[in-house]
């Protein structure tokens, strides 16, 4: 049988840039999902909140600034944690009886390398431990080519798409 199909939209809003033109694009998206960078929480407008009544973004909205809205009601989501590194949120939903993680990121860049290691171990370990199909965006602050990105590609067993398309 065919998976179930949903259509997501990532978008880094560059903090806010265009409010009124970002809103209206996300709701006539027809997406079932919003994955949003430089985007908090707190700055969600009714008109989305209508849209997408169920939200999780992260605890720390001036470190972090992911939102992800949906029209379906998560199983489970976690917000990151204050000690946490990754600048992230995601949550667990099911499709027509199918199990879905989503996940969105806005990593910091590379430096100092440490830190940027540990968020991507971090959402490493996020998405090797969830459900078979999980779905991940985000602002990875990194070329699609780097070593970086190949190697979390090889250890996650994720299907990189770099541009928009149907998957």
């Amino acid at each position: 049988a065919d998976a179930p199909r949903v259509r997501i939209v990532w978008l880094n809003t560059q903090s806010g840039s265009s409010p009124e033109d970002v809103t209206e694009y996300l709701v006539n998206s027809g997406a079932d999902f919003l994955l949003l960078g430089e985007y908090p929480e707190d700055s969600i407008p009714d008109e989305l909140r209508a849209a997408y009544p169920h939200h999780a973004a992260c605890r720390e909205p001036h470190d972090c600034n992911v939102t992800l809205l949906s029209r379906h009601a998560p199983l489970a989501q976690n917000l990151a944690e204050t000690d946490s590194t990754l600048r992230g949120t995601w949550a667990d939903f099911e499709i027509e009886g199918a199990p879905l993680r989503v996940i969105a990121t806005h990593l910091n860049r590379p430096y100092p390398a440490r830190r940027y290691i540990a968020q991507r171990s971090e959402l490493l370990s996020l998405v090797t431990n969830g459900p078979s199909d999980t779905v991940l965006a985000g602002d990875f602050n990194a070329a699609p080519w780097s070593v970086a990105l190949s190697e979390f590609d090889r250890h996650s067993g994720l299907t990189r798409h770099d541009r928009a398309m149907p998957t």
